[in-house]
C-alpha cells in the first residue's frame, strides 16, 4: 500500500494528523499536525508551525511515524516516513502557507499558526489501523474535463461581460456541483473587492464588499492562491460584508449567504500577472471541493479572467456620442433626488441611501455633473476613459465591470437614476426627477439641479 492508495480525504486537515519522533535518549515525542500533504504516491509535506522538539529529534533521527486520518469515515493509517527535506519558500510552501491562513483566520490565529516551513518525508510504508470506521458516502463527483472545456468555450465565445458573469457562475456551479457562486471584481487604487455578480442566491449582493479582516476571499486575493475550507461545520462562517470608512448611517450591503453552506473555495483571477477579481463558490456538502474540482476552478478562472481583460479593452465601436438631451428635462415634476458625494472613498448617495463607491461612485457622479452642465445623457467608454475627475488607471480599469456594477445597484435599488447600455462602448444615464448634486465636503456642487 502506498500514499497514493490513501483515500483523499486523508489530506483535507478536517481531523489533525500526528507526528511522532523520537529523541537521542530514546524519549518519544508527539506533535499535531494542521495538514499533510500527499505530493506523489511516495512523498508527504507536513506544515512545520511548532515543531521545536520535532525538528531536534529529526536532526538526530531522521525517521518518524505519522498518522492520517479519512475525515470521512474515521479511518486511520499509520505512515513509516524518514524526513528529506525543509522548505521555507516557492509554490509549494506558498499554497499551503495561503490554505493554512485561511483555517485559521476564522478564529483570529492565522498569525499565531503562522507556517515556518514544510517538512517533506519519503514514506516508505503505509498500514490501515484496525478500528470501526463510518460507511463511505457516495464518493464526490470528480469535474469532468469535457465540461470544464464547454464552459471555456462559451466564456471565450461571448464578448459582453454579463454574458461572460453568466457563463462563468452557471457553468462553474454546474463543473463542481455546488450550490451558489459569486464573482468578485478587484479595486487596485482601493484594494476593495466587490460582488459584480452572483447565482443561487436569495439575494445578489451585487456591491457588497469583502472586509479587510483576513478571509477565504481575501485570503485568495492576497496570495493569489487558490483555498478552499472543507469543513465549515468545525468553524464559523468566513462570509460577511463590512464595510468601508464611510460617512455615518451608510447602509452596508450584505454579502449573500448560502443557508447551512459546510464547504467554500476561492480562486483569484489573474490576467498578465494582474488581479482581475476572485471567483468564490460553495456547497451544502462536507468536503465538497476535491483537489480536482480546484483544478477545474482555475481552469474557469483563468478563462474568465482573460474575458473580462479583453472586454474591458478600448474597441472600433467607442466612437464618441452625441450630445442628448437630459432625460430630467422631461421629468416628473417633485422634489428632486440628492446624490451625496463623499470625496475620501468616493461613495455615492441618493436621499441618504448609499449606492456605491469607488471607481463606480465617480462615475456615477461625473456623468451626473455633465448631465446638469450640457444635459449630455449618453457617453462612451472611450470619452469616460479621457476624463480625469474618474482617475482611472492607464493599464486595466476595468471600466466595462465598473459600469456593470453601477447599472446593477440602480436598478437593484430601484433608484430613480438608471443606466442603459445603448451600444457597444455606449450607456445613458435616465433620470424620472431632477438631480441635486451635494457634497459632504465643502459644498463643490451644493445647490446644482436639473429636472426643476
Amino acid at each position: 500500500m502506498t500514499v497514493g492508495h490513501l483515500p483523499e480525504a486523508c489530506f483535507e486537515g478536517v481531523i489533525p494528523s500526528l507526528v511522532a519522533t523520537v529523541g537521542p535518549d530514546g524519549l518519544p515525542n508527539i506533535a499535531y499536525l494542521s495538514q499533510v500533504l500527499r505530493l506523489d504516491d511516495r512523498q508527504v509535506g507536513l506544515s512545520n508551525q511548532f515543531f521545536g522538539k520535532t525538528a531536534v529529534n529529526l536532526q538526530a533521527n531522521p525517521r518518524a511515524a505519522l498518522l492520517v486520518v479519512d475525515g470521512m469515515t474515521g479511518a486511520q493509517f499509520e505512515l513509516a516516513a524518514v524526513f528529506d527535506a525543509r522548505l521555507d519558500h516557492g509554490p509549494l510552501f506558498d499554497g499551503l502557507k495561503a490554505q493554512l491562513d485561511a483555517d485559521f483566520a476564522v478564529f483570529g490565529l492565522n498569525e499565531i499558526m503562522r507556517l515556518r516551513a514544510v517538512d517533506v518525508f519519503t514514506v516508505q510504508g503505509v498500514r490501515p489501523i484496525p478500528g470501526p470506521v463510518l460507511p463511505r458516502a457516495a464518493p464526490r463527483p470528480v469535474p469532468n474535463l469535457a465540461a470544464v472545456a464547454q464552459v471555456a468555450e462559451r466564456i471565450a465565445s461571448v464578448t459582453e461581460v454579463e454574458q461572460i458573469l453568466d457563463a462563468t457562475l452557471e457553468g462553474t456551479c454546474g463543473v463542481l456541483g455546488c450550490g451558489a457562486a459569486i464573482l468578485f471584481i478587484a479595486d487596485a487604487q482601493s484594494e476593495s473587492l466587490a460582488a459584480l455578480a452572483s447565482h443561487g442566491y436569495a439575494q445578489s449582493g451585487v456591491g457588497a464588499e469583502v472586509g479587510p479582516q483576513p478571509g477565504l476571499i481575501r485570503i485568495a486575493a492576497a496570495t493569489r492562491c487558490a483555498v478552499r475550507l472543507n469543513d465549515l461545520s468545525r468553524s464559523k462562517r468566513m462570509v460577511g460584508a463590512v464595510r468601508a470608512a464611510c460617512a455615518p448611517g451608510d447602509d452596508a450591503i450584505p454579502l449573500p449567504a448560502l443557508p447551512e453552506a459546510q464547504s467554500q473555495i476561492a480562486i483569484p483571477l489573474i490576467w498578465h500577472n494582474s488581479l482581475i477579481g476572485v471567483l468564490f463558490a460553495e456547497s451544502r456538502q462536507r468536503l465538497a471541493f476535491s483537489a480536482e474540482a480546484v483544478g477545474a476552478a482555475k481552469i474557469i478562472a483563468f478563462q474568465v479572467a482573460a474575458a473580462l481583460s479583453a472586454a474591458d479593452q478600448p474597441g472600433e465601436a467607442e466612437a464618441l456620442a452625441e450630445p442628448q438631451l437630459a432625460a430630467a428635462e422631461h421629468a416628473q415634476p417633485g422634489a428632486p433626488v440628492i446624490l451625496t458625494h463623499h470625496s475620501h472613498d468616493d461613495s455615492v448617495f441618493l436621499n441618504g441611501h448609499y449606492v456605491t463607491r469607488g471607481v463606480a461612485g465617480r462615475l456615477l457622479i461625473v456623468m451626473a455633473q455633465e448631465l446638469l452642465r450640457s444635459g449630455r445623457t449618453e457617453f462612451t467608454n472611450m470619452e469616460l476613459r479621457r476624463m480625469q475627475d474618474l482617475k482611472l488607471p492607464d493599464f486595466k480599469d476595468n471600466l466595462e465591470t465598473r459600469l456593470l456594477l453601477l447599472r446593477r445597484r440602480l436598478d437593484e435599488r430601484e433608484m430613480p437614476l438608471r443606466l442603459r447600455r445603448v451600444g457597444r462602448g455606449r450607456v445613458r444615464l435616465e433620470a424620472t426627477t431632477g438631480i441635486r448634486l451635494a457634497s459632504a465636503d465643502a459644498g463643490a456642487f451644493r445647490g446644482a439641479e436639473t429636472g426643476r
